[in-house]
């Protein structure tokens, strides 16, 4: 709302609280990937998570163009789906779809991942997927539409492109080869969701503004 009412003064009434993140559910398990699950993709790089719904308008028309491409520099590049509708975009066994996976498993995926991709073109509210994958200390390519444009100008480690495939393609590299600047990026980039995104500080924010609200009634009284 804040994002699609910037000409009103309407963004000045707005107050936005985010979700938060449950950091015991979602933190970086690199260490504990040696089941026979995960074994299977060690000769892979890079692994791109697209953890999106199908025909939701979460940018799935891309990962077809981006393929052909990265297979050109990168020959073991994988891209890993978690929704069948994703079937039709198959390319030379580069994209594989997982299937579902159980909010308890996912810590796993986002930290298998070199990159995880939330490529919405559509205005997203709170983007539970780039946080999550930040907690898990993945890095985060996206576009600029709603929350997902204030995450990249907030969090370092979440990198924002123009929506087209070879922004797209230039950001991957970008990160893949950032080497240690990246590494000290993505620990200023957890530091951030460990200090505003867990799960009592977002409490205590709910708890302030409840406060705030009720005080300022009892005033107009």
């Amino acid at each position: 709302l804040a994002n699609i009412s910037w000409w009103s003064n309407l963004k000045d009434s707005i107050y936005t609280i985010p979700r938060g993140v449950d950091l015991k559910m979602f933190s970086p398990v690199k260490n504990e990937l040696t089941n026979k699950r995960f074994l299977k993709f060690k000769n892979h790089f890079p692994i791109l998570f697209f953890p999106n719904r199908y025909n939701a308008n979460k940018g799935e028309l891309f990962l077809s163009d981006l393929v052909k491409m990265l297979v050109k520099k990168y020959p073991n590049v994988l891209i890993l789906t978690t929704n069948e509708g994703n079937d039709h975009i198959h390319n030379k066994g580069v994209i594989k779809n997982v299937g579902w996976i159980p909010s308890k498993d996912m810590k796993f995926y986002y930290s298998l991942s070199d990159i995880v991709l939330n490529l919405s073109i559509s205005p997203e509210s709170f983007s539970q997927v780039a946080i999550e994958s930040i907690a898990c200390g993945t890095p985060v390519v996206c576009f600029k539409f709603g929350n997902l444009k204030d995450l990249s100008e907030k969090i370092p480690s979440i990198k924002s492109c123009e929506p087209n495939k070879d922004d797209l393609y230039n950001t991957i590299n970008m990160i893949l080869e950032g080497g240690a600047s990246s590494d000290v990026e993505m620990s200023q980039s957890m530091d951030i969701i460990n200090k505003d995104y867990n799960l009592k500080i977002i409490c205590q924010n709910y708890i302030a503004a409840y406060k705030k609200i009720l005080k300022s009634k009892e005033m107009s009284l």
